[in-house]
């Protein structure tokens, strides 16, 4: 079976170069590649009075691409308001919220800590992992040991997409290069995603397990939200 996967983190319906929501370009920027599923980044749920674009961001943007399956996997609330991951797919699945525990004691000093979570989605021949990673060291340290739990116990083939926060080099980030290939190592020259109208680097990632052959990959140049979407065309 063939598989097109793709990743976006929407910053919640952003217009990167309009600075307001729109649930309809991103919508339509994940319509334009056509993909069976797609994970999402950075996506509000419901929050009491909010404008409407905050109400279920997950259901809209479902709807707006046409896609009949979808899953919200909300990490934290912000501002009041359950904020996460999610995933839109043309197919039925399972969805499961995999906790990522926060650093105690936080041994970094950035302001910018923030507790995440994994999504996974169980299609039945295969199954997805989606998260965004956290931008301290020591989180992102908890978030790579999450994921190489989940992997220890896998029984099917399994697809782990996300934005990373992390570059290709960083050390952090090698026992997922380790246990799973990088899609991206099938293009011909190394692209980059964040910022989207001009990236200076690579954090968003679809990686597979040994049993995909990858196709294609790409991270084509669209400016939508501030990151350009990931891609991959994928055979088991």
């Amino acid at each position: 079976m063939k598989i097109r996967a793709m990743t976006f983190n929407i910053q919640h319906t952003i217009d990167y170069r309009r600075g307001t929501m729109s649930p309809e370009l991103m919508a339509n920027t994940i319509r334009a590649f056509d993909p069976d599923f797609c994970v999402l980044n950075e996506v509000y749920g419901h929050r009491d009075g909010a404008e409407p674009v905050f109400d279920e961001q997950t259901a809209l943007l479902a709807e707006l691409a046409r896609m009949d399956h979808f899953f919200f996997c909300p990490a934290v609330e912000i501002c009041g308001s359950p904020y996460g991951n999610a995933i839109l797919s043309r197919f039925p699945f399972s969805g499961e919220k995999i906790a990522i525990p926060d650093p105690d004691p936080r041994l970094s000093d950035s302001d910018w800590y923030e507790t995440r979570c994994v999504l996974k989605a169980d299609f039945g021949p295969f199954a997805v992992l989606g998260t965004h990673f956290g931008l301290a060291p020591d989180e992102q340290v908890s978030a790579v040991e999450t994921v190489l739990a989940q992997l220890a116990r896998r029984d099917k083939p399994l697809i782990f997409c996300g934005d990373l926060n992390m570059t290709p080099e960083n050390p952090t980030l090698a026992p997922i290069f380790a246990a799973l290939r990088d899609t991206a190592a099938v293009m011909s020259a190394p692209k980059l995603s964040f910022p989207s109208d001009e990236p200076r680097k690579k954090i968003d990632y679809i990686f597979v397990s040994d049993e995909f052959r990858v196709l294609s990959a790409d991270i084509p140049a669209v400016v939508a939200s501030d990151h350009r979407p990931h891609l991959a065309e994928l055979e088991l």
